[in-house]
């Protein structure tokens, strides 16, 4: 009786010929719906050139759309929550059970356990190859589990996981350190950084920045845009904090805050804030959108004061749009404004009050916008810094090339 076919033979096969057929792995989905990484692997891959990449996303996402930019789209029960997570964990290792002979490779969005657990499960166990994309800092690789997730040895195993599989994707230079002290192979690491379509990301001149921006009401002054998610953790409370004091030294600017706000009490918090300043209306809430281009066209900063990222599509995005960056000290920022040329990294001693960023994120601001000529050479350095590494043709480029080369080295273990 002749044997199923395994993944390893699959990958054997030529592939010159054809796409790379590829698994996206990505409980939150992966569409313009907001989610980090998900979020930006959907706007690089919907830019694909034909035949490049045959890709099949496998999700855990109630609402996810299914638009086109995925060959096939494989919906496996499960949610956010701990028991949702278990169950994805659990149906995502039957269905590779069935189906890692299919593929070339398989990408994991994150290395948190409904990713990692299958993708380590059909790299070692059914010779798929298998990359772990790494997104957040100090989070995915070391997680600060206490009580029974710790006695169980959870981080260790998590690490060892990763260790194992056959490559490993990091979005900055901080998580690829990471990976490195936990022991990952250097042979199987990839410094791939965010991408962004620079077409569609891309500034404006000042005449129409200031026409569109008459037309929406926008009133005298610079505008700051902050994009993500509306959660503590990012902080834009900071940057309200930093327009109350803009008003205290006489330069006021306008802040729009784009993004889907998750957590109600936290939105409330930061309406009442914007209330107590002297002109409310500087604060606009643009909520969720999938067009964020419209908002970073406005700007004449950008600014994300968040206690922790990876390397934060927003922030390419807004490089790309030509927007000086203001941000806190997380990993990638000094890596994206380490010359000080295209924005500021505002930092503070340890223990320092949050007024003290407030202090620092105003100054910076009124730094970068409210002297013309530099402002000018700092939108030009920013987007010329995102071409030069961020480009679309750039990363296809690089991901395929370690796909294959993941390829070729199960190959080589297989004989």
């Amino acid at each position: 009786m002749p044997s199923a076919p395994t993944a390893s033979t699959a990958a054997s096969e030529s592939s010159a010929a054809r796409p790379l057929r590829l698994i996206l792995w990505s409980l939150a989905g992966s569409a313009r719906h907001y989610n980090g990484p998900g979020l930006m692997f959907h706007r690089m891959f919907s830019r694909v050139p034909p035949g490049r990449f045959e890709i099949t996303l496998v999700h855990g996402y109630a609402q996810q759309e299914e638009d086109g930019v995925y060959a096939r789209y494989v919906r496996l029960p499960g949610s956010g929550t701990r028991v949702g997570q278990l169950r994805f964990t659990m149906a995502g290792v039957r269905w590779l059970k069935r189906h890692a002979h299919e593929y070339d490779a398989l990408l994991a969005v994150t290395a948190y356990e409904p990713s990692i657990r299958p993708a380590w499960y059909a790299d070692t166990k059914l010779g798929l190859p298998c990359a772990i994309f790494l997104a957040n800092e100090k989070y995915e690789l070391f997680p600060n589990w206490k009580g029974w997730r710790r006695l169980l040895g959870s981080p260790e195993k998590r690490q060892a996981m990763v260790r194992d599989v056959s490559g490993v994707v990091a979005m900055s230079k901080n998580l690829y350190q990471e990976a490195k002290d936990i022991g990952v192979d250097p042979a199987k690491l990839a410094h791939i950084p965010n991408t962004v379509d620079t077409d569609r990301f891309a500034p404006l001149s000042a005449d129409e920045r200031a026409k569109r921006r008459a037309e929406l009401g926008i009133g005298p002054g610079p505008v700051v845009v902050f994009c993500g998610e509306l959660t503590r953790r990012k902080r834009p409370h900071l940057l309200i904090e930093a327009l109350r004091r803009s008003f205290e030294r006489k330069r006021p600017f306008t802040a729009l805050l784009v993004g889907p706000p998750l957590d109600e009490e936290y939105r409330r918090e930061m309406e009442a804030a914007a209330a107590s300043l002297p002109e409310p209306s500087r604060v606009r809430f643009e909520g969720f959108t999938k067009t964020p281009e419209v908002q970073y066209k406005l700007g004449d900063a950008f600014c994300l004061p968040s206690t922790n990222e990876g390397m934060p599509g927003a922030l390419v995005e807004a490089m790309a749009s030509g927007l000086p960056a203001v941000v806190t000290a997380f990993s990638s920022a000094h890596e994206l404004l380490g010359d000080g040329q295209k924005g500021s990294v505002v930092e503070v001693p340890p223990g320092a009050p949050e007024s003290a960023l407030a202090d620092g994120i105003e100054e910076a601001i009124a730094h970068w916008t409210l002297d013309p000529e530099r402002a000018a050479k700092a939108r030009k350095a920013a987007r010329d810094s995102i071409i030069a590494r961020h480009g679309l043709a750039q990363a296809f480029d690089t991901y395929e090339a370690f796909f294959r080369r993941m390829m070729r080295d199960r190959r080589a273990r297989a004989k």
